[in-house]
């Protein structure tokens, strides 16, 4: 009761992020719990460093990245969703000059 009093005097913004704070509590995406083994403590952007830096000479595209960190059975739902996650993720770091973009869409630690 004492909850719903505090949040009756909040004013309509603070209302709304009270709402996505208890919203986002505690969950987490959807295509997280398909991580395999070797990567599922890590963040998705560490994970995908730690694949390229495994073979920095290597080019890899979106799909080998996404074969190294997720297992075969994901929904077609949460593998697109990830796979947008990890095309963020490579853009990013080729941003932040963490790795290098080569021809066609691939990936790789060192430049080539």
């Amino acid at each position: 009761m004492l909850l719903q009093n505090q949040q009756h005097h909040l004013t309509p913004r603070r209302k709304r992020h009270r709402r996505l704070q208890l919203r986002k509590h505690g969950r987490t995406a959807s295509w997280q719990k398909y991580t395999r083994p070797g990567v599922k403590n890590e963040s998705i952007p560490d994970a995908v460093r730690l694949i390229l830096e495994t073979q920095p000479e290597n080019e890899f595209k979106i799909a080998d990245v996404m074969t190294a960190l997720f297992k075969e059975d994901m929904p077609k739902n949460q593998y697109l969703k990830a796979r947008n996650r990890i095309s963020n993720v490579l853009s990013g770091g080729v941003r932040a000059g963490d790795w290098f973009k080569g021809a066609r869409g691939t990936y790789r630690m060192t430049a080539a």
